[in-house]
């Protein structure tokens, strides 16, 4: 059985997202129509943020919808076809930093 790793794209494939109490966006790195893509999305804050895949700059998130990444922790998704954007948001006055990292295969935890 053969184990891969995940392997970022080399060109523009890491993206920063500020989570706060207001909806943010990013546009993700572009692999194509025909490719389906991994996302390595890590929150390095001290908050759950809340994130939505989107077709658009205008997709909204909020905090019953969408999926959660836990506070100081990452998760390796697939991109569901024609998400090119990510929203985020985090109640209250709490924040999280999401780093977006797109690429290929599955990332496996540090030990």
């Amino acid at each position: 059985m053969e184990i891969s790793g995940f392997v970022p794209l080399s060109v523009n494939a890491n993206q920063v997202l500020a989570v706060t109490a207001t909806t943010g966006n990013v546009q993700l790195t572009n692999v194509g129509e025909h490719v389906t893509a991994n996302v390595i999305l890590w929150n390095s804050g001290p908050n759950l943020a809340h994130m939505n895949w989107g077709a658009s700059a205008g997709t909204s998130c909020s905090l019953t919808g969408g999926f959660v990444v836990p506070a100081s922790s990452w998760l390796t998704l697939e991109r569901p076809p024609g998400a090119v954007w990510l929203s985020g948001i985090a109640s209250a006055t709490n924040t999280a930093g999401m780093y977006i990292t797109t690429g290929f295969g599955a990332g496996f935890p540090s030990k």
